[in-house]
């Protein structure tokens, strides 16, 4: 069963259908067609034992350049990739740490905790969903800070991020994807992303289903049904 299977069996996906009554709200305030729900998954733990195998699998089939794993950290770029790749680095048997922000909504500070790589041990940072990489590099530059010789696993001299979605976004054109990071995902999705101006399905009357509200949560569920 691939991530796209365990994700429709939980009802933790969701896409607009043509003339559906909603259209998904981030928490960024741009627009899509399309919802992940991680909370539904980390309840789950079938789903994340076996999201976490999927990860481990796929990070000994792509980086055969390291037999020994345990010589591995595997970094999560936030607190919200943190559950996951906390069970990345279990099924891999690899050390974990995640990036965290503290201080004031003005001046949020990225920290990391527990990191301190061993002399022959390797960094392989893993981000639940990447869209554009800002995650990934605000995660890179305090690894870098906080010891400058940190090394990564690298292809083709670019620095290899895990991921559970790799979102290619349509419709926005004012970002760029980090040409730095090589992702490898566990499923690659394309979705359209849309400022609130200039999306379209609102301008035809969709309404927002937004998950960060009780209401908004009671509407997915009735959706993915």
């Amino acid at each position: 069963m691939d991530l796209l299977q365990i994700m429709k069996r939980c009802g933790a996906y969701w896409e607009y259908k043509p003339g559906g009554p909603h259209v998904a709200l981030f928490v960024s305030g741009f627009h899509s067609t399309k919802l992940y729900n991680f909370s539904i998954l980390e309840q789950d733990p079938i789903a994340m034992d076996r999201i976490g195998s999927l990860l481990a699998e796929k990070a000994r089939k792509q980086i055969k350049e390291i037999t020994d794993f345990s010589k591995v950290i595997i970094i999560a770029t936030d607190t919200k990739s943190r559950i996951f790749g906390s069970k990345f680095a279990e099924k891999l048997g690899s050390r974990f740490a995640f990036c965290f922000k503290q201080g004031n909504k003005q001046g949020e500070l990225l920290r990391i905790s527990s990191f301190d790589p061993k002399d022959d041990e390797i960094i392989v940072i893993f981000d639940r969903i990447f869209t554009y990489g800002g995650s990934a590099l605000g995660a890179f530059k305090v690894i870098k800070k906080k010891n400058s010789k940190a090394r990564f696993v690298l292809r083709d001299n670019k620095i290899i991020v895990f991921s559970l979605i790799f979102r290619h976004v349509i419709g926005s054109s004012s970002l760029n994807i980090n040409q730095q990071f090589e992702v490898i995902p566990l499923l690659d999705d394309d979705a359209y992303v849309w400022s609130p101006e200039e999306c379209p399905l609102c301008m035809k009357g969709s309404t927002f289903l937004d998950l960060n509200n009780p209401t908004g949560k009671r509407e997915f569920q009735n959706c993915i049904k």
